[in-house]
């Protein structure tokens, strides 16, 4: 069978009515997926939504507890918790891995070295080396 193919792909006619062949599955298959993904938009978005939000709520829990809270001032609504690192390296990490870090941790078995914060920890921690609820404390 290599042999016959070989000589038959070898007459140019041939060869480009292979090639020919291929475009047209491929455009017709990559056109099939197009509609189906452009009349699925808003499946397609609510599923992915929902997705993430259960990856984040995993490693919530997994560094917050569950119920998740922060770890400094105990705020629980999920909407206002964050993924803090420990060691205040988050910009040099987050360079080097891109801004997943909710994929990364689970991608690594949930590495030591970060804990939950609220949003307002968080930034306090970042901007000023403290949170305003630990005076005098760092995390």
């Amino acid at each position: 069978m290599r042999e016959y193919r070989k000589r038959y792909f070898s007459i140019p006619e041939n060869a480009e009515r292979q090639r020919a062949a291929a475009r047209e599955w491929a455009r017709k298959h990559f056109t099939e997926r197009q509609n189906y993904n452009l009349t699925h938009q808003d499946e397609k978005k609510a599923y992915m939504h929902q997705y993430h939000l259960k990856q984040r709520i995993m490693v919530l829990q997994h560094y917050g507890g569950n119920p998740s809270k922060c770890a400094c001032c105990g705020e629980p609504r999920i909407e206002f918790l964050t993924v803090d690192h420990i060691e205040n390296n988050g910009a040099i990490h987050r360079r080097e891995i891109g801004n997943t870090i909710v994929e990364w941790l689970i991608r690594n078995d949930y590495p030591e070295g970060y804990k939950v914060l609220c949003w307002n920890c968080n930034c306090s921690k970042g901007m000023y080396g403290q949170c305003p609820h630990n005076k005098g404390e760092t995390h």
